[in-house]
């Protein structure tokens, strides 16, 4: 099952990430979208800590928390 601190970490991440790329060049300057930057590589650090925050939860969701990731 998912972990307090899973459940409490993915909102902040999400808000960062999100910050970070409201932030970027990519949307200040070049006037792209969100996911137009997001799928540019754009906060490449932040978007993998993301998506590896919420795999994990999910697959511990799935496994029932026998994950060994």
């Amino acid at each position: 099952s998912l972990t307090q601190w899973d459940e409490d970490r993915w909102p902040g991440m999400e808000e960062d990430l999100g910050m970070s790329l409201l932030q970027s060049d990519c949307m200040l300057q070049e006037g792209k979208s969100l996911q137009q930057c997001l799928k540019g590589g754009n906060c490449k650090v932040l978007k993998y800590s993301f998506f590896e925050c919420k795999r994990k939860g999910y697959k511990n969701l799935v496994m029932g928390g026998r994950s060994n990731i």
